[in-house]
């Protein structure tokens, strides 16, 4: 057996190294024996190193083929993941070290039960490795579940994202992800350019080599990876990773460097087991990739995926139904419109093509940023908020001309991109109060409502949007109804009622981006982005009519039923329970509780498991 070794590569712990062979020499003076399981939390991942036949700058690295499989002891599942060339490791370009990159879905321990190349350097190589997988408060990855995405452990963040085209090439690129952390939790960029987009060139980080070992752009030499550079993809990453926050990778912006499919190969390999990214193959495939070719092309990249990996494709307009398969995750389309009517329309136009039954986001929004003048924060906002009434996400850029400014070269600055902290805000909102996963647009018994558009879960929330002020009244279904109000451009929050009942009559601001929310009292599920001394709590409303001391019953769903501790904290943080529980599915908790938000901690060994409120009575 080959030796290697193995690393820890994410959530910002430090490197965990570990030797699985003694070298040859050893080997004939003393008898080794495997290292224990190196300890590795769910949803990180985990880099094993190998060692291959040695390359210089200018081979073609990609064209090695290289895979894993790795297996639960339960017997499943089992991974089959690919792996890459990277130099000597350190970001060299001459070298012989491969790696593997491994993401534990599921507690317990994980076997590389078999190492497969076309290199017989690598076969066999490593196999027997084990990592224990231990609990983690990771989301996971981001599944597609009807228009909405869910994460591995069931919650439901909102994400609205940035762009920063050239990011991995310019000198700013770390201080510019860390600023996007500030205010999104998503960023797309490019990683390689061929023809017009190539105003990156001007850093001087090329992606590849020419057969002479110089630098270079061209697709002809796709094969020819240049190690360093991706490694600066690598280190956006892993920045990133710790704060669940996406990097949306777009394997090329020219006219056809993905036609290599060993170079969409390399690019599966190296990131598409982290957690936090989303793929790409191209950017506006029209003219590059027509019909069957950005088929087989969206085919390919899947196929090369161990993961669940949000995995599409941009055009350079609207999504083409043609496009339609199982291949894509979601519906990626750029929406150059204004206006909250517009982007709720454009919104369930664009969903309508895949009968709504896959989540869609539309980039770029921010009409002013698209002609030679500045971002107009008010038209930004409405148009973002049309989207998310419309049943979608959102991301947005900032230029100052064609190709010119932060959404091409980095340079992030909230002061240019004022919208920034309004989308932080309203990103904060809907995670904090809004049950959108369970919404559908145009649902809601609004009167008067004109073309607003709204969302609702039948009988338990909606939310409507405005563009200024109106009158309104809404039909409540029976039950009491907490109706707050949110304006997106002052960033102000207030109770507009609390107990409503029956026919209610509403006034909305002037402002252009404003939203009113009716929550049905007793209405519960998980709330992805409360915490609590920085950990997660599942959220449930307790019914307004038991105030001033009056007791609650909340029924806890728990998805394990390892011994656990349930600890409710009312609004202010304070604990009102505490329950030890053991082997059942469902806990019911006496809460004293007059009435409005609990919190609820569910641990176990320290970890906070996956649940769900289903009843607050």
């Amino acid at each position: 057996m080959k030796s290697g070794t193995g690393r820890h590569a994410g959530y910002g712990q430090a490197h965990i190294f570990r030797i699985r062979a003694l070298s040859c020499l050893l080997a004939a003076i003393v008898l080794s024996s495997e290292a224990p399981a190196v300890d590795v939390a769910r949803y990180d991942v985990y880099e094993q190193t190998f060692q291959g036949p040695q390359f210089s700058p200018g081979d073609k690295v990609a064209d090695v083929d290289f895979y894993t499989e790795w297996r639960h002891e339960s017997g499943a599942p089992t991974y089959k993941i690919h792996g890459f060339y990277d130099g000597d490791g350190a970001g060299g370009a001459s070298g012989n070290v491969f790696i593997v990159r491994f993401c534990p879905t599921e507690t317990g321990t994980w076997t590389l039960i078999s190492t497969h190349s076309s290199a017989p350097e690598l076969n066999g190589q490593n196999e027997g490795t084990t990592v224990n997988c231990t609990p983690s408060d990771n989301h996971g990855f981001w599944i597609p579940e009807g228009r909405w995405f869910v994460r591995s452990d069931g919650t439901h963040p909102y994400m609205i994202g940035n762009c920063h085209y050239c990011l991995p090439y310019v000198p700013t690129y770390m201080e510019d992800i860390r600023g996007n952390i500030e205010y999104f939790n998503k960023v797309r960029f490019m990683l390689a350019f061929e023809g017009e987009m190539g105003t990156c060139k001007q850093y001087g980080h090329a992606p590849f080599f020419t057969a002479g070992g110089q630098p270079s752009h061209d697709s002809i030499d796709a094969s020819r990876i240049n190690p360093a550079f991706f490694r600066r993809t690598d280190d956006l990453i892993k920045e990133t990773l710790p704060h669940d926050f996406i990097c949306d990778l777009y394997f090329e912006g020219g006219k056809g460097i993905s036609r290599n499919d060993n170079y969409v190969k390399y690019c599966v390999a190296r990131f598409g087991s982290y957690p936090n990214v989303w793929l790409q193959p191209t950017i506006e495939y029209d003219g590059k990739f027509p019909g069957q070719d950005m088929l087989d092309l969206g085919n390919l990249t899947k196929s090369f995926l161990g993961y669940p990996t949000p995995l599409t494709v941009i055009s350079n307009s609207k999504w083409d139904p043609e496009l339609n398969g199982d291949w894509h995750t979601h519906i990626d389309a750029q929406a150059h419109v204004k206006g909250l009517v517009r982007g709720a329309e454009i919104t369930r136009i664009e969903a309508a093509k895949v009968d709504n039954s896959k989540p869609v986001n539309i980039d770029e929004t921010g009409p002013g940023c698209f002609q030679n003048h500045h971002c107009n924060e008010a038209e930004v906002m409405e148009l973002q908020l049309g989207i998310f009434l419309g049943g979608g996400y959102s991301g947005t850029g900032y230029k100052y001309g064609k190709r010119e400014g932060p959404y091409c070269h980095g340079n992030f600055d909230p002061n240019e991109q004022t919208a920034a902290d309004n989308m932080k805000w309203k990103r904060d909102i809907i995670d904090k109060y809004v049950y959108f996963w369970h919404m559908e647009p145009q649902v809601g018994p609004f009167k008067n409502a004109g073309d607003m558009p709204y969302m609702g879960w039948e009988n338990n929330q909606y939310v409507i949007g405005t563009n200024g002020s109106h009158n309104m009244s809404i039909d409540l279904p029976a039950g009491s109804w907490t109706v707050r109000q949110f304006d997106f451009l002052s960033k102000e929050e207030k109770v507009l009622a609390q107990n409503a009942q029956g026919s209610y009559s509403f006034s909305t601001p002037g402002s252009l981006a404003s939203m009113t929310l009716f929550t049905k009292d007793g209405v519960v599920g998980v709330k992805s982005r409360d915490t609590r001394d920085g950990r997660p709590l599942l959220r449930a409303v307790a019914a307004s009519g038991a105030a001033d001391g009056g007791r609650s019953r909340i029924t806890l769903y728990r998805g394990s039923t390892a011994p656990a501790r349930v600890t409710v904290f009312d609004a202010s943080g304070s604990a009102v329970a505490t329950r030890e529980v053991s082997g059942a599915s469902r806990v019911t908790i006496p809460v004293r509780s007059g009435g409005g938000i609990l919190y609820l901690r569910v641990s176990s060994d320290g970890h906070v498991g996956t649940h769900r409120v289903v009843a607050v009575e």
